[in-house]
């Protein structure tokens, strides 16, 4: 009862000391959770800057990795992170070869989930997967796409309104029940795109080259597509006949190793194509290997040893002047056709000798649409087997007929 007493004739004194004390425990209490948050913070902190500097390790292996692993910023709980991802993924992505590094950060962002208003300006996606296979949409509004490079990429569930495809590289990519309403495909190429339900009300496909005949009949006088609609356009069938670029005169083991190739296509249904030299006009010459080459649906180059060097000066009295020595150049007629291909958009098989590395040989070029199988690498005898023979083959397509071999065929001679 005293004691009671004594809290009544105190109360002001103790509502202030219990204020007190409540305030002070909730003091220490945030102060701890703002040490936690800091703590998760500064631990978050370390892990990107860890993962960024493994994408630049010298270990393949560590960059693949690392590619993997940074696809943990596009999470909830490290989503503060969300956008330097994107920022760190689309400018290593301009300046990454081809490749599997390439890929696996090119497929990283549809993890993000939204890349909207994302500037993935010039960035390579060749081959690149960019949606969901599930019921999500990845929301791609106004993102700047700006010559990106989407060839054979798969794009699929995207909400793409008024993004920005201007001069990008859209050849044999593949677009799946997407809305791209008002985006701009301006002077895009859509060589053998394909499409299925998407949605292309108002987009504007003004100086497109390669335009499917199921867009352009819809168009308007601006080349903006007028059908509200999805659309479907199923890329053209390929005729399936391979173009040869080989020298006009062979060695006997360079004429062997074609005829195998020659004849293994032929095995498999596949028509062989190459400008003989009894066919050779006397003017007109590379309009007549242009209109062969864009009969055909994929090219094998042979990049053989024509022109032995022993001595001479590279780019004289310039900064990148060099002299070479006991050096080996193919036939530049290998370079004419393989231009004419590569404009056409079809696969190339480049079939070259270990000493042949300049021009469209040289080992820096990246292109989805170009296979390299080197033969000093590689026994022909199994080259059917080869990852890179495969893949040239599976962007070709194969024929539904095959067709027998024809055993008295003369030796190819080609340019």
């Amino acid at each position: 009862m005293n004691a009671f007493s004594y809290i009544l004739e105190h109360i002001e004194g103790t509502v202030l000391f219990v204020s007190l004390l409540i305030a002070g425990v909730a003091v220490v209490l945030r102060f701890f959770d703002i040490q936690s948050k800091s703590s998760r913070r500064r631990i978050l902190k370390e892990e990107f800057d860890a993962a960024i500097r493994q994408l630049s390790s010298e270990s393949e292996t560590n960059r693949l990795a690392a590619a993997i692993l940074i696809r943990r910023f596009f999470t909830a709980e490290r989503g503060c992170y969300r956008n330097e991802t994107i920022y760190v993924l689309s400018s290593l992505l301009r300046v990454v070869p081809t490749g599997v590094f390439q890929k696996t950060l090119a497929d990283g962002l549809a993890y993000g989930h939204d890349l909207s208003k994302a500037d993935l300006q010039k960035t390579n996606l060749q081959d690149a997967y960019i949606g969901s296979k599930e019921q999500v949409t990845t929301d791609m509004r106004e993102t700047d796409l700006f010559q990106a490079d989407l060839s054979n990429a798969l794009i699929e569930r995207i909400d793409g309104r008024k993004a920005v495809f201007y001069q990008s590289n859209l050849q044999h990519a593949r677009i799946k029940y997407s809305d791209l309403s008002e985006a701009n495909f301006s002077m895009a190429d859509l060589n053998h795109i394909g499409l299925r339900e998407v949605k292309l009300g108002n987009a504007c496909f003004a100086g497109c080259t390669n335009l499917p005949r199921e867009i352009a009949r819809h168009l308007d006088a601006e080349g903006r597509y007028t059908r509200p609609e999805p659309v479907t356009v199923h890329a053209a069938a390929g005729k399936h006949r391979i173009f040869f670029s080989m020298p006009g005169k062979l060695r006997i083991e360079d004429s062997l190793m074609i005829r195998s190739v020659r004849d293994h296509l032929r095995q498999e249904g596949y028509e062989v194509c190459f400008y003989e030299r009894g066919e050779y006009r006397m003017f007109g010459q590379l309009g007549n290997i242009r209109t062969l080459v864009q009969q055909c649906d994929g090219m094998v180059v042979f990049g053989l040893k024509q022109l032995h060097i022993e001595k001479a000066t590279f780019r004289p009295a310039t900064d990148e002047c060099e002299t070479w020595s006991d050096r080996w150049l193919p036939t530049p007629w290998n370079e004419i056709e393989t231009g004419m291909g590569l404009m056409a958009g079809m696969p190339i098989l480049l079939i070259q000798d270990a000493e042949i590395d300049f021009g469209v040989f040289d080992s820096h070029i990246s292109e989805t649409s170009l296979h390299v199988i080197r033969t000093d690498s590689t026994d022909f005898k199994k080259f059917p087997e080869h990852r890179e023979f495969i893949s040239w083959k599976s962007r070709i397509g194969n024929p539904a007929v095959p067709q027998p071999q024809d055993g008295s065929a003369k030796s190819p001679s080609g340019s």
